[in-house]
């Protein structure tokens, strides 16, 4: 593929990927837990980690289950009025 005369290589995402893996704990369609490959704990060790799991996706939500894309979606998009004040 070319753009404006430079050479571009497209990536095109697997959609199985997307698939909802028991082995590492993604119940979601698209969402993928990357909390074991970040996380560790005081001594260093994934075992002693605490904290909130840790989700990513393709970009734009690609291959996301519906509902958890457009609530996402829903608060991610900016404010036209300022929040109300309680």
């Amino acid at each position: 593929m070319e753009v404006h005369g430079v050479s571009l290589q497209r990536y095109v995402p697997d959609q199985r990927q997307a698939a909802p893996d028991p082995r590492f704990f993604t119940e979601v369609a698209g969402l993928m837990n990357v909390s074991a490959c970040v996380a560790a704990g005081p001594g260093g060790h994934a075992r002693d980690a605490v904290g909130p799991d840790i989700l990513m996706s393709l970009p734009h939500f690609c291959y996301v289950d519906s509902a958890i894309a457009a609530q996402a979606r829903a608060a991610l998009t900016p404010r036209t009025q300022p929040a109300p004040v309680v």
